[in-house]
């Protein structure tokens, strides 16, 4: 289920992250429901390591940590080229904006649609239930991940998110400056 929810969320929300972001209209639709899901690679690794109630061991951990490079494969193994954008997003979306995470890019940083990718499948992480915890509240997960921009995540695309989102969402009840409370 939440590899389902996962692949909605992040099938949404960088192609608004990209229009908030300014990039031009042809460059968004990559980041849109239509490219492959980024983490197609995740039907190589068994069941039992995906759904782990705990820490994984070594053996485990490496077999999660191949599948954007699995996924990658299958795209390319479709006939779509290495310079597709999507192609560097299925294996960059756990590369971190300051080149640290997975797999190892040997002398450049992700591309510009794979940071908006690891920014929202960053907060889609933190706020959806997993095995091995439970999730954060936007306004929780929002702070973890502004307090990963300009390391592990891009600042101007989580600063996007942040914005996209906005700090009160609509509905929600507030209590001013003044003590009144507004919806």
């Amino acid at each position: 289920d939440h590899t389902y929810i996962n692949r909605v969320s992040v099938g949404v929300l960088p192609g608004a992250l990209g229009q908030v972001t300014g990039r031009p209209p042809e460059r968004v639709g990559v980041l849109g429901p239509g490219p492959p899901p980024h983490e197609i690679g995740k039907v190589s690794p068994p069941a039992d390591v995906l759904n782990a109630p705990g820490r994984l061991d070594e053996e485990q951990w490496r077999l999660i940590q191949r599948h954007p490079v699995d996924g990658a494969g299958m795209f390319l193994a479709t006939g779509h080229g290495l310079y597709h954008p999507a192609a560097s997003v299925l294996l960059e979306h756990h590369v971190g904006y300051d080149s640290h995470g997975y797999p190892r890019l040997h002398g450049h940083g992700p591309s510009a649609p794979s940071r908006l990718v690891a920014v929202v499948d960053c907060y889609d992480a933190i706020t959806s239930k997993r095995s091995y915890r439970d999730p954060l509240d936007r306004h929780e997960a929002l702070a973890v991940v502004r307090t990963a921009a300009g390391r592990e995540l891009d600042p101007v695309a989580v600063s996007a998110l942040a914005s996209l989102l906005g700090e009160h969402p609509i509905g929600a009840v507030v209590e001013l400056d003044t003590g009144e409370i507004a919806v």
